[in-house]
């Protein structure tokens, strides 16, 4: 595998469809791209699911907050280490830099 160069966001906001968000990494990393997951709302339940730390391995997993630094999610559960937090600013900074995007 080489690395294209490339980066794909995969958006997750959603509690549905996490084995989907796992193959389209899975694809993207078989393809050389990297993968950078976006986490917010309903999708901070992908932490609690048995594929996390497989897909963590695969992508650099970032948490975003509220414009008041609360994390933007119901759930209180403390967040693996592999996590990166971010403000609501540096969220949306890290989403426009991305050859492609795709949310769930």
């Amino acid at each position: 595998m080489t690395d294209s160069g490339r980066t794909l966001g995969i958006l997750v906001n959603s509690d549905k469809y996490f084995e989907y968000v796992m193959k389209l990494a899975e694809a993207a990393t078989a393809k050389g791209e990297r993968v950078r997951i976006l986490v917010l709302g309903k999708g901070f339940r992908l932490f609690a699911t048995d594929g996390f730390t497989r897909l963590s391995r695969m992508a650099q997993v970032t948490a975003g907050t509220t414009g008041m630094g609360n994390l933007a999610c119901q759930e209180t559960a403390p967040l693996p280490d592999t996590v990166t937090v971010v403000s609501a600013q540096k969220f949306m900074d890290v989403l426009g830099g991305f050859d492609r995007t795709v949310v769930f």
